[in-house]
C-alpha cells in the first residue's frame, strides 16, 4: 500500500544483535537510526531510548518533546518519528525489540506500547542505568537460557520504565493486541470490523466485545483514529497532495476524505496542514 513507502523505514535486523532480529542494546549512534534520524521514519519494532547527552527536540507523530540527557522515549511499532537535533549531538542507549519475543509461546501477556517521553526521578534513572548494563551483560553471553534471561529482564525493565510515563502498560487481551495489529498492518478507509473479524476468525460481535471491554472504545473508532492519524502524518510529514493522501488511505473520493477529516478533527485537511505548518514554523 502508499502509505508503507510514505516514510523512510528500518528495522531490526538491519542492526547488530545477538538475539537474531528480537531484541537489541545498543548505542544510540551506532545502532540507531543513522540516515533516518532527522527524516520522518517507522518501524515494525518498539523503540526505547534512554539519552545520556544532547539537546534539540523528539517528534513522534504530532506530539514534540524535548530531547536532552536523563530523558527516556519509547516509540510504539508503527508510529512516525524523527530527532531534530541542537548544538549538542544526541547519544544514550537505545533498546529495541520485537513484541511477539516477549508474548510469544511461554512468555509474558501482551502490553500496550504508548509512545510518548517521561523524565525519571534520580533514583528510578540510576536504577535503569543498571539495569541497562545487566542487560547488556547478557546479551553479550552465550548461555543456552540466554533468550530466557533476557526476556525477563527486558520485561522488569519495561516495569520499571512504565512507571515513570503518564499512562503505564497493562495487561492486554491477545485478540484486542491481534485486532490492533491488524488495523496497522492493512490500514485503509476500506478496512471494516466485519473484515477484520473474518481475518481473526471470530465473530464481529466477539471482536466488539473483547476490543471494547479491553480498550474502552469499539473496533470501529479503533480503525477511524488509525485512518485519521495516518491521515495526520501524511499531510504534516510528506508533500503529497490531499487528493494524493486520499488515495494512499483508499478513500473512494478526495471529497469523501475531506468530510471524513472534518468530521474527526473539525478542519478540512487543507487547513489542518497549513495550521500545523504555521505552529512548526
Amino acid at each position: 500500500m502508499a502509505r508503507r513507502t510514505a516514510f523512510a523505514e528500518y528495522n531490526i535486523e538491519h542492526r547488530w544483535t545477538t538475539l537474531r532480529g528480537s531484541a537489541l542494546v545498543g548505542s544510540f549512534v551506532e545502532d540507531g537510526p543513522g540516515p533516518h534520524t532527522t527524516v520522518p521514519h517507522r518501524h515494525d519494532f518498539v523503540e526505547l531510548i534512554w539519552l545520556s547527552s544532547g539537546s534539540g527536540t523528539h517528534t513522534i507523530d504530532t506530539s514534540e518533546f524535548p530531547a536532552r540527557p536523563r530523558t527516556l522515549h519509547i516509540v510504539a511499532p508503527g508510529q512516525v518519528h524523527f530527532w531534530t537535533p541542537a548544538a549538542t549531538p544526541l547519544d544514550g542507549t537505545l533498546v529495541l525489540f520485537r513484541e511477539e519475543f516477549l508474548t510469544g509461546p511461554g512468555g509474558l501477556p501482551a502490553r500496550v506500547w504508548d509512545g510518548g517521553m517521561a523524565v525519571p526521578d534520580a533514583a528510578t534513572g540510576e536504577r535503569i542505568d543498571r539495569m541497562l548494563r545487566e542487560l547488556e551483560i547478557e546479551l553479550a553471553g552465550a548461555a543456552s537460557d540466554r533468550d530466557t534471561v533476557v526476556r525477563y529482564q527486558l520485561s522488569a525493565l519495561l516495569s520499571v520504565c512504565s512507571r515513570a510515563m503518564v499512562s503505564p502498560a497493562q495487561p492486554r487481551h491477545m485478540l484486542a493486541v491481534a485486532f490492533e495489529h491488524h488495523v496497522h498492518a492493512h490500514l485503509s478507509a476500506a478496512l471494516t470490523v466485519t473484515g477484520s473479524a473474518r481475518a481473526l476468525n471470530v465473530t464481529p460481535n466477539h471482536l466488539t466485545e473483547v476490543v471494547t471491554a479491553d480498550t474502552g472504545r469499539p473496533p470501529g473508532a479503533i480503525i477511524r483514529a488509525a485512518v485519521l492519524l495516518e491521515a495526520q502524518r501524511l499531510l504534516t510529514r510528506t508533500t503529497m497532495s490531499c487528493a494524493q493522501v486520499a488515495a494512499a488511505l483508499a478513500f473512494d473520493d478526495p471529497s469523501y476524505f475531506s468530510r471524513f477529516f472534518r468530521r474527526e478533527t473539525g478542519v478540512t485537511p487543507s487547513v489542518y496542514r497549513t495550521e500545523r505548518r504555521l505552529t512548526a514554523a
